[in-house]
């Protein structure tokens, strides 16, 4: 999927390795995936040593271990962006070997200050500039629907949310009687598309376009869907990730996304059709401030991460 997110960029170059999640609960899986990880720093490794990086820019996912790993067997300056409101695990094993700590959330700060070696800076996440570009005449040709319901676009996440997915399932007929419905399932959960209900396992070129057309979005609570949505400042329904199911990141990054943007959280244990239902009326009746100059803004922002980095570079290779 990350391959055919940068399909038609032809100035990057895309290469795979193994890598294994990182749980924080017993798995027999975390012990075979140990060996993936060593595996992953040994072609990482490869690439690195063939391509010769001056910089290697971690987002702290998973993947992202093996790389760091063997950027500092080959004393490669690494930069670390943290874009939640807690630092994940690869992020707090890989800290140490940071030449620059960038962080979106500035209560982070506090944390990172024990990494005495690195730099820190406080960057917010980086969003498409296209967010903002979309055309609700070019949604409605690509859904059909009139214009004369509010819409409600559901996004689960490149993989779908089921506890979502399921739930709009139940709730779907009441839902349709006052709104047509985008419905972005993820991979391999496609449901069957109706009168005023359009489904897609995913999108990417087209979702700037879905963005015009939405009245209310509903989704996870991940910190760049969340970046993205507060420049449109739609009002926004956040099922955050469970607490079992990770370390709590999406709970916190809702909490905080409230305090300053229009929307309501539900959680997944209380999560059901009828409180799903009642959500979408409330956020339907909810009045938000025309978006104003945020095309400005976001190219403020692109700049400041292209100035970093320009800057880092020239520090360490002044030539």
């Amino acid at each position: 999927m990350e391959s055919d997110l940068i399909a038609d960029l032809s100035n990057v170059e895309f290469r795979t390795i193994a890598t294994g999640k990182l749980r924080r609960y017993f798995s027999l899986d975390n012990f075979t995936d140990l060996f993936k990880v060593v595996k992953g720093i040994g072609q990482s490794y490869k690439i690195l040593k063939t391509e010769a990086p001056k910089l290697i820019f971690s987002k702290g996912g998973f993947v992202s271990l093996p790389v760091v790993i063997a950027g500092r067997l080959l004393k490669i300056p690494i930069i670390i962006h943290e874009s939640d409101s807690s630092p994940g695990l690869t992020t707090k094993l890989t800290a140490p070997w940071a030449s620059e700590i960038w962080y979106s959330d500035g209560d982070l700060r506090t944390y990172f200050t024990k990494f005495k070696k690195a730099k820190l800076m406080q960057m917010p996440v980086l969003v498409r500039r296209n967010i903002l570009q979309g055309d609700k005449e070019t949604a409605k040709e690509l859904t059909g629907f009139k214009g004369k319901k509010p819409v409600l676009l559901i996004i689960g996440g490149s993989l779908g949310a089921e506890v979502i997915n399921q739930n709009i399932d139940k709730a779907l007929p009441k839902l349709l009687i006052n709104f047509d419905i985008i419905h972005v399932c993820g991979k391999g959960k496609l449901r069957k598309a109706q009168k005023g209900y359009k489904t897609y396992e995913y999108v990417t070129d087209v979702l700037h376009h879905f963005y015009a057309l939405a009245d209310i979005i509903l989704g996870r609570a991940g910190a760049t869907s969340l970046a993205e949505w507060s420049f449109l400042g739609k009002p926004v329904i956040l099922v955050p990730l469970a607490q079992t199911k990770s370390r709590g990141e999406q709970l916190m990054n809702a909490a905080k996304y409230l305090q300053k943007n229009t929307g309501i959280i539900l959680t997944e244990d209380e999560l059901s059709p009828a409180k799903l239902t009642s959500a979408v009326a409330k956020m339907a009746a909810q009045t938000t401030d025309p978006v104003i100059n945020n095309l400005d803004k976001l190219d403020e922002l692109a700049l400041s991460y292209v100035q970093m980095l320009c800057y880092y570079l020239n520090q360490i290779c002044p030539n």
